[in-house]
């Protein structure tokens, strides 16, 4: 739709969401449905949230930059961080992948209470193929695959050690607020 310049069907788009989930969210009204719900909830509350954390972390501190995010801390609090606390933007991500591992090395081993590998496996699924559209999206618009919104490209970090991008965000800032 952006390639001809009309936006696309807001209301076609909202229409077919609702319909997906709602077929998506049949199976917990059924008698096993709280079955269902355990399992998905075994999954999404752990691999789903280390998942997403790690990635978020990796993108903030890749694209952003841990400089500007320190600038941005001080900027609007007042006060440098302690180097103590400048350590955990460096350890919280070990941290969470070590955890990361760990989780998937303990129910890898067994049965998570008991229930089949076909349904673990389905509820696996459910979980990995949104997380997995995070990275695949980001590697699209990184490689200049898929350009969201018909924008440039993602820019790619610079040599100089400058966060890419930084630039540009606060010449954008400055001129939303005049």
């Amino acid at each position: 739709f952006h390639a001809r310049g009309r936006a696309p069907p807001t209301a076609a788009i909202v229409a077919v969401t609702c319909v997906v989930q709602c077929l998506l969210g049949l199976c917990y009204c059924t008698r096993a449905g709280s079955y269902w719900l355990d399992l998905v909830d075994h999954y999404c509350g752990t691999y789903c949230l280390l998942v997403v954390v790690c990635l978020e972390l990796l993108v903030v501190g890749y694209w952003y930059g841990f400089e500007q995010v320190v600038d941005d801390i001080d900027q609007m609090c007042g006060v440098r961080l302690p180097p103590v606390v400048r350590g955990f933007w460096f350890a919280t991500p070990v941290i969470t992948g070590v955890l990361v591992v760990v989780v998937f090395a303990t129910d890898a081993g067994r049965l998570y209470s008991g229930y089949p590998t076909w349904a673990q496996l389905l509820a696996a699924l459910s979980v990995l193929v949104p997380v997995a559209a995070i990275p695949g999206v980001a590697a699209l618009v990184h490689f200049g695959v898929w350009v969201p919104g018909g924008r440039d490209p993602a820019p790619t970090p610079a040599a100089d050690g400058e966060s890419p991008g930084a630039k540009e965000l606060s010449i954008a800032l400055i001129d939303s607020e005049e």
